[in-house]
C-alpha cells in the first residue's frame, strides 16, 4: 500500500451555554509498517495526522464586550502540508493555542456607584515588558454590567524565539515543530499589561493605578481599586 493520506473531516459548531462541547470519533484500521510503502515523514502505525483550524465570525464592532485583533478569520492550528502526527486518543480543538491569545476579563473586588465608571486598558508587551504598540484593548463597565465577562482575542499571538523544543504534541494539540519533528519553534508571548481607572461623574474625580500590572493570565480578575488606595493617583477633573 502506498503511503497516501486519506482524510476525513468534521466541523464543530459552538455549543449552547447549557450544552457540553461536541465530540467526534474517528476510526480507522491500524496498518503495520510492513503494509505501507513510502509513508509521510513522521508517520508511525500508532499515529494519526491531524489538521485543525479555528474559524471566526466577522468581529462585531458594536459588541462592547469583545475586542478581536484577527489578521485572518480562518486560523490553522497545525502546519502544512500534512498537519501534526499524533498518538493521542483524545485531541482537543480549541481557540487557546500557540497561534491565538485569548484573555477573559472580569471586574472584581467591589461594586461601583451609580455615577461611577470603571475602565481597563490592556496592551501586549514583548519579553522585556515593552508595549508592542500594535495590539490593545479597552473595556468599560458601570454598576449595571460589572459582572459581564469581557474577552480579548489576538491572532496571531505575539511570538518569541524559544531555545527549547516543545516536544511531542499533547492531547490538546499544542505540539512541536513542523510535522511533529519536535524542532524548536517560537513560543507564545501571552504577556500583556493592564491598568484600571475609575471615574466618578458626580464628584468630578478619577483615580487610576499608578503602575501598569504585567501578567500572562488567560483569565484576568481586574480588581477595581478604591480611591483611597496608596496604589492609585487621585485627582479632581477640571470643569469644562
Amino acid at each position: 500500500m502506498k503511503g497516501e493520506l486519506l482524510w476525513s473531516a468534521h466541523v464543530f459548531v459552538r455549543p449552547a451555554p447549557q450544552d457540553k462541547p461536541e465530540t467526534w470519533k474517528y476510526r480507522v484500521i491500524q496498518k503495520s509498517k510492513d503494509d505501507v510503502v513510502n509513508p509521510p515523514a513522521g508517520w508511525e502505525p500508532d499515529r494519526t495526522f491531524v489538521k485543525r483550524a479555528v474559524h471566526f465570525n466577522e468581529p462585531d464592532p458594536t459588541n462592547e464586550y469583545v475586542v478581536a485583533h484577527l489578521e485572518q478569520l480562518d486560523v490553522p492550528l497545525d502546519p502544512d502540508p500534512h498537519g501534526t502526527p499524533l498518538d493521542s486518543s483524545i485531541i482537543e480543538v480549541r481557540a487557546a493555542t500557540r497561534k491565538l491569545m485569548v484573555v477573559n476579563v472580569r471586574f472584581m473586588n467591589r461594586a461601583i456607584g451609580a455615577n461611577q465608571f470603571a475602565e481597563i486598558t490592556m496592551e501586549t508587551v514583548d519579553p522585556d515588558g515593552n508595549p508592542t504598540g500594535s495590539r490593545s484593548a479597552t473595556f468599560a463597565c458601570d454598576n449595571s454590567d460589572i459582572k459581564k465577562l469581557r474577552t480579548w482575542f489576538v491572532s496571531p499571538a505575539p511570538l518569541v524565539p524559544s531555545a527549547q523544543s516543545p516536544g511531542t504534541a499533547e492531547a490538546h494539540g499544542d505540539g512541536g515543530g513542523p510535522e511533529g519533528t519536535g524542532a524548536p519553534e517560537p513560543t507564545p508571548c501571552y504577556r500583556y499589561r493592564y491598568r484600571v481607572k475609575v471615574t466618578d461623574f458626580e464628584e468630578g474625580s478619577e483615580w487610576e493605578l499608578k503602575e501598569w500590572v504585567y501578567t500572562d493570565q488567560a483569565f484576568l480578575h481586574a480588581v477595581i481599586p478604591p480611591k483611597n488606595s496608596p496604589h492609585v493617583n487621585f485627582r479632581f477633573k477640571k470643569a469644562t
